[in-house]
């Protein structure tokens, strides 16, 4: 086999009968040495050992593979000079690279650097109140005297379960005035705390505080290091994508680490940046589109403004395995176009497997770890998904009871934690809107759910959900309900385990709802009113603490539903159920099973091995056992192998 060694050639020398380019990292413009080599027929292209830069966005075309020996690939721009500022030995400046503008990042050490932002505040209404604004008022006090460039700021403000992000025309007195429209909603109201703080603003920046400004107009960038005592080394992010993949086929990565992606404003500042799950995106540091056969094996993806990795429109027979994402700006991994109801532009059979998937929302802080919007046939298996400030996977991108393009979806075996982290409410481990028939949420574990206000919820089966099964899954210390679904139908839960759900009542906080939730409506011919699900052979423990096991927010809640041979264990306090004609859920078991619900179920310890250490074997004797639940393992949950969680 041939190999060339491209070193400081722009374009090395190929021959026709080359099948292997080696490209060190001293070769310059390394997205134009593989797209030279492309064109010269070459199959495999090796990076070697060491950083390599990117100028441009490497693209990939069908039949190549490109294989790391300890590549690390950076879209980023070194920043030095660094100097301290006279009269504040705390704060350093430097020009900032020629040719990068709109600064949003800074990763020192391999650590992501804040914006300069104030401290978070609460304002006390919009200005005009509807149905759009262009004002915000504040309380006096929390805006300061002046800024240097107020323009050059961005409000952000919280709602249930996004944000929005504008940008600022002034901010005075008690006045912040925006530089266009925004949208008004309903869910800016009591759950979102009526929360906003202000960024990149240099008068911010303060001691240890391990933040940024980018003075655009001098050309110039602050740093306040939290260890000034450390030394600097910095990094910008000049390129919005990474590596992408266009109208090809069979093209594999595998081996090589990607970093350094900026961050993509216009989108999101052309409307108020707030819609869910940051679906305005249009960029991610990895983005197939209109390609079938693309496999990313053993990639880790770091350090990006957007999403992590984008399979998106038409994107066929792809995956992404053993790998990494982390340190995102918005989600982890995408899967499918934003399109509602029936898509000509699905994604299909894609598969994310055995990833750790981590630290997300740093931008857009409603990013989540997988948003699996217009796909079918999706595999998102055996994945640790952790550190997302709003939902840890969510399946659909349907709010009503329209005909769907998504099926057959499979959630099986993800390791789900540390999710909502107190910022947004409205949130859950696995997430679920529309028709769906065929998908399955099978076997995962869920835990450390915690949202800002109501839903910090385990699984959630959102508007119109339908046709969904969920089996075998665990969640355990969840804030709020371990399931909730808000309206749906056809949806079966079987062979689950709920312990310690709803733990903001056991542990001495405001209560939130219940173990199991339903929100379903009573109006007649409301698509709620005819909401329905099919809960058996499940075991519901709740902690001490006298949480209660049901919540219905109408009469409908539980109406349609069927129950039966299930385990309720409540410690301490006698077990209660839904009540007939009312949203009431303080009825006996004797009532309940009167309505023709849980005739074979059992109230009772269900004999859990160590369920405070995670243990939920369930020992000989269980009454679960003998009415014919099956242990769940889940020792094999998230990544397999030397990647195991």
């Amino acid at each position: 086999m041939q190999r060339i060694l491209a070193h400081l050639l722009l374009f090395p020398i190929i021959t026709t009968c080359t099948t292997e380019l080696r490209v060190p990292p001293s070769a310059r413009c390394l997205a134009s040495v593989v797209q030279k080599a492309q064109e010269e027929g070459v199959k495999r292209v090796v990076l070697e050992r060491g950083l390599h830069r990117l100028k441009e966005t490497l693209r990939l075309g069908s039949g190549i593979e490109v294989v790391g020996e300890g590549a690390v690939v950076t879209g980023g721009v070194p920043v030095d000079g660094w100097r301290q500022v006279a009269g504040k030995a705390w704060l350093y400046m430097t020009e900032a690279p020629a040719g990068v503008t709109g600064i949003s990042q800074l990763f020192d050490s391999g650590e992501r650097v804040g914006v300069a932002r104030s401290a978070t505040m609460q304002y006390t209404t919009y200005v005009p109140p509807g149905p759009t604004f262009d004002t915000i008022q504040v309380s006096a006090g929390q805006l300061l005297a002046n800024y240097s460039n107020p323009t050059a700021m961005r409000v952000v403000k919280y709602e249930y379960w996004t944000a929005s992000y504008s940008q600022v025309k002034s901010a005075e007195g008690t006045t912040i005035v925006l530089q266009r429209n925004a949208s008004i909603s309903y869910y800016g109201g009591y759950a979102s705390g009526r929360r906003y703080y202000l960024e990149n603003a240099f008068e911010y920046l303060h001691a240890s505080s391990g933040s940024f400004y980018h003075d655009e107009t001098a050309g110039l960038l602050y740093y306040a290091p939290a260890d000034p005592t450390r030394r600097i080394d910095t990094w910008v992010a000049n390129l919005t994508e990474l590596v992408r993949v266009d109208k090809q086929a069979n093209v594999t990565m595998r081996g090589v680490v990607l970093q350094h992606s900026r961050v993509n404003w216009g989108p999101c500042l052309q409307s108020d940046c707030t819609s869910q799950s940051a679906s305005f995106s249009t960029a991610a540091a990895v983005h197939v589109l209109n390609s079938s056969g693309v496999a990313f094996v053993n990639v880790t993806v770091k350090h990006t403004g957007d999403t992590g990795v984008w399979f998106d429109v038409l994107s066929r027979d792809c995956s992404f395995v053993a790998g990494t994402v982390t340190d995102v700006g918005g989600s982890g991994v995408r899967i499918g176009p934003g399109t509602h109801g029936v898509s000509s532009q699905l994604a299909q059979r894609i598969t994310v497997s055995d990833n750790t998937i981590t630290h997300g929302s740093q931008i857009y802080r409603m990013g989540c770890g997988v948003l699996l919007q217009a796909a079918s046939d999706v595999k998102v298996v055996h994945n640790e998904v952790a550190y997302f400030r709003y939902t840890g996977i969510s399946v659909g991108w349907t709010w009503n009871y329209e005909e769907t393009t998504e099926r057959r979806n499979l959630i099986a075996k993800n390791m789900i934690h540390a999710i909502g982290m107190g910022d947004l409410s409205d949130l859950g481990c696995v997430y679920h809107l529309g028709q769906d028939y065929g998908t399955e949420i099978s076997g995962n574990v869920c835990t450390n759910v915690t949202s800002f206000d109501y839903g910090g919820w385990g699984y959630y089966t959102d508007q119109a959900s339908r046709g969904v099964l969920l089996k075998g899954n665990v969640a355990y210390l969840t804030k709020c309900s371990g399931f909730h679904q808000h309206f749906g139908i056809d949806n079966v839960l079987t062979n689950n385990l709920f312990y310690g759900v709803n733990s903001n009542t056991a542990t001495g906080g405001a209560v939130c709802d219940s173990a199991l939730r339903s929100s379903a409506g009573d109006t007649p011919g409301n698509q709620d009113s005819i909401s329905n699900f099919n809960f058996t052979l499940n075991v519901i423990s709740t902690a001490a603490g006298n949480p209660p096991l049901f919540m219905a927010t109408s009469k409908n809640g539980f109406a349609n539903v069927t129950f039966d041979s299930n385990v309720y264990f409540t410690p301490g306090s006698t077990a209660t159920f839904p009540c007939k004609g009312t949203a009431a859920c303080d009825c006996s078991l004797q009532d309940w099973r009167s309505m023709g619900q849980d005739t074979h179920s059992v109230v009772g310890d269900p004999l859990m091995a160590d369920p405070g250490n995670a243990n939920f074997t369930l020992l000989p004797g269980s009454p679960a056992l003998a009415l014919g639940f099956q242990q769940i393992d889940t020792s094999d949950v998230g990544p397999r192998g030397d990647r195991g969680f």
